[in-house]
C-alpha cells in the first residue's frame, strides 16, 4: 500500500494513505485516519490519515490521532476516553481553523504539531 510522508508531530511521523484500499484489504470500518494503539495494522508510532482529505481535516485529524495515541499508550487510557479528550482537542482547532486557507498538507501536519 502506497503511503506518502508529509511531516511530524513531537517527531511521530504522519502518512497519507489510501483509505478506500485500506477499507476493502484490511479494515472496513477504517475512517479520516489512526495509528497503532487503535488499528494493529498501522505500524508504530506513526499516524495514518486518509489521502482524500482537504489539509484543514488533515491538522484536525492528525493532531487527534497524535492524542489519542498519547492519551492511550502513556497514560493508558481507555480507547473511548482518549478518542473523547481527542475529539474535544479536534473540535477546538477545527473553530480556530474556520475560515483558514491551508494551502498544503505538510503545512496542516506543521499546524497540527504545533498545537499538540
Amino acid at each position: 500500500m502506497r503511503r506518502d510522508y508529509i511531516g511530524q508531530i513531537c517527531g511521530c511521523p504522519v502518512f497519507t494513505v489510501d483509505g478506500e484500499y485500506v477499507r476493502r484489504e484490511t479494515f472496513c470500518d477504517f475512517v479520516f485516519g489512526g495509528t497503532f494503539s487503535r488499528y494493529r495494522f498501522c505500524p508504530e508510532n506513526e499516524i495514518w490519515v486518509e489521502d482524500i482529505l482537504r489539509p484543514t481535516d488533515v491538522a484536525a485529524t492528525a493532531l487527534h490521532e497524535m492524542t489519542e495515541m498519547v492519551l492511550m499508550v502513556s497514560q493508558k487510557q481507555s480507547y473511548d476516553i482518549a478518542h473523547d479528550h481527542a475529539t474535544s482537542v479536534e473540535i477546538k482547532l477545527r473553530r480556530f481553523l474556520e475560515g483558514s486557507k491551508i494551502r498544503t498538507k505538510r503545512d496542516a501536519v506543521k499546524i497540527a504539531d504545533v498545537w499538540f
